[in-house]
């Protein structure tokens, strides 16, 4: 989701999120009201009721933080486990929590002399099996390895908000493959490719905001229309 859609309550006066009527709340409604094979997990639930508990976005940034990818990946794993019951219950008992100050991108280029207190929980995953890390001019393409081939194996495209929620989800499958943006490697996805590596599942990851373009960018949306052909 996007953070307007989180924290609605700091927006500047006149302006209103349209939660329930806008255009990924249409959307919402209309995966769940059609026979579509794809499975569509509104994040905006479980994020609103983990606010109450602690901060789920960065105050100085538009993007989730640790907390906020921990409970988007344990929600996807929930709806997962239905039918993969191999995937692990996240709990966040089971990791290394810390608090951080850190500035975001909402300050970097516009408020750099101004000190903003931004804490957040950190979390400390297990260290994750990377078997390739290639960075390219536009994203970021992740290989995890863990060897357990009674998990899933998992291909999760996306955008920028897959650079928190990455160490999470390299916990749930046997092999775990990521596109952070990456419109180069992302040709590489096809049907043969799925085939070739086994995949079980297929994550499109997509932010909230790109619904409001009259095209979703075509590296977004270029992964699942691959594979119809």
């Amino acid at each position: 989701p996007d953070k307007k859609s989180i924290y609605s309550e700091f927006l500047p006066n006149g302006l209103k999120a349209r939660n329930e009527d806008g255009m990924f709340s249409q959307l919402v409604d209309y995966m769940n009201s059609s026979k579509s094979k794809f499975k569509l997990i509104d994040l905006r639930p479980p994020l609103l009721e983990a606010k109450k508990e602690d901060q789920v976005y960065y105050k100085t940034d538009g993007h989730w933080n640790q907390f906020g990818a921990f409970i988007a990946a344990k929600t996807i794993a929930d709806n997962l486990r239905k039918t993969y019951p191999n995937i692990k219950k996240y709990n966040l008992s089971d990791y290394q929590v810390s608090k951080v100050n850190r500035d975001g991108d909402l300050t970097r280029g516009y408020l750099e002399d101004t000190i903003i207190e931004d804490i957040n929980l950190n979390l400390k995953a297990s260290k994750e099996k990377i078997t390739l890390d290639e960075d390219e001019e536009n994203g970021r393409k992740i290989v995890i390895e863990n060897n357990d081939p009674t998990k899933p194996n998992i291909l999760l495209a996306g955008d920028s908000f897959i650079n928190n929620l990455h160490p999470f989800i390299s916990e749930m499958g046997n092999k775990v493959i990521f596109y952070i943006n990456s419109p180069s490697s992302r040709k590489e996805i096809t049907k043969n490719f799925i085939k070739k590596e086994r995949i079980d599942i297929v994550i499109q990851e997509m932010t909230e905001r790109y619904l409001w373009l009259k095209g979703i960018p075509k590296e977004l949306n270029e992964d699942i229309s691959t594979l119809k052909k």
